[in-house]
């Protein structure tokens, strides 16, 4: 098979997705990006330094202080993962995006202030 193969895409309630490749008949890979409380979840080890280990409690922790951290920063977070098996993903680390308002959240903003609406 010439290209990039075939690419399946699965959303799963809208909290993250999926998207399973496989460039060869043999070689199928999943990758996976969303709500980092829900793909640390699913997740059975972690990347670092090109090496893989095993994800405890308290690396979660440590993740999601992190993710945290990013979002008080103002920026949307999302987590990466990738396996050969959607049993077995490791995840890969945190994305943080700048992602301002729009420019009518202020005025809605404004109008339920304004109507002392909560």
């Amino acid at each position: 098979m010439s290209g990039l193969g075939n690419i399946h895409m699965d959303f799963c309630q809208f909290v993250f997705l999926i998207v399973k490749t496989q460039f060869q008949a043999s070689n199928t890979n999943f990758f996976v990006k969303g709500a980092p409380e829900e793909v640390l979840t699913i997740c059975r080890s972690y990347l670092i330094q090109g090496q893989s280990e095993i994800l405890t409690k308290e690396h979660l922790k440590t993740f999601l202080k992190a993710s945290d951290q990013m979002g008080g920063q103002g920026l949307r977070v999302l987590a990466m993962a990738r396996g050969e098996t959607i049993e077995n993903l490791e995840f890969v680390g945190l994305v943080g995006l700048r992602d301002p308002p729009r420019p009518q959240v202020f005025e809605s903003i404004r109008v339920l202030q304004v109507t002392n609406s909560t």
